[in-house]
Formats: structure tokens, sequence, C-alpha cells
């Protein structure tokens, strides 16, 4: 009557085996003495495909930049705080003349912050074209 527990795995597993390995199946797998350029190549082909796939689903996004830039300046006796003052000035300036969309300074094309010092304050100048970011 009886098989022990383990003999109950033993015998599942050596009855199932034959049934897991179908010769018609082996068939598609790589010989190894082929390479494996031939899979590599599948694979890349596949993941190109699903790429391009992603890529024309997501949304296009783009800056929409202003075409004449903005100026600002601010002074401070040390000069990184003159120039975070002048970059805030500029950001300050643009949200009052097109809105907060445009008053990023990180998005702003064709950026440049210059410095002088006369005496002990430092005057820095921000001066940047205004981008909007725009999801189409």
């Amino acid at each position: 009557m009886g098989k022990t527990g383990s003999e109950d795995v033993e015998a599942e597993a050596s009855t199932s085996i034959p049934s897991i390995i179908n010769p018609r199946a082996t068939a598609d797998l790589p010989n190894p003495s082929e390479g494996t350029a031939p899979m590599i190549f599948k694979l890349a082909s596949v993941l190109a495909v699903g790429f391009v796939s992603l890529a024309s689903i997501a949304p296009a996004h783009a800056y929409q930049c202003k075409h004449l830039p903005t100026t600002a300046s601010a002074g401070a006796v040390l000069k990184a705080s003159a120039q975070g003052k002048a970059v805030t000035a500029w950001s300050s300036k643009v949200k009052a003349n097109l809105g907060l969309s445009w008053s990023v300074w990180d998005i702003a094309s064709a950026k440049i912050v210059t410095c002088s010092k006369v005496g002990n304050t430092w005057t820095c100048q921000a001066k940047a074209k205004p981008c909007n970011y725009v999801v189409q």
C-alpha cells in the first residue's frame, strides 16, 4: 500500500520529466556549436521593435523659447550671492512679463551670468532666452 512522502515526490518527478522534454521542442534550442549570435540578433530586433512601439505611444515634449533674451541684475558682497540674486531677479522679471511657466532658469536657453566687482560689491547680470515646456 504505502509509499512514503519522499517516494511520492520521486515517483512524480520521474514520471513528469519525460513529459517535459519533448524532442520536437528541443529542435528550437540553439546548438552550442553554432554560437549565440543568431539568438542575440533575434533579441536585439525584438527589443528594437519594442522601443519603437513605446516611443510612438509616448507624448511629444518640446521647449518653446523666446527669440529675445531677458536681462536682470543684482548685487551682493559675495560673488556667489550676487549670481544667485541675479538669476532670481531674472526669474521674477520673466514671471511678471510672461508668466510662471516661462520663468524657470534651468530650462532657459542661451544662459549667461556675468559679474564685475566695484569696491567690495559684486554686481552680476543674468541673461537668457525664456523657454516654456510644452507637451504636445
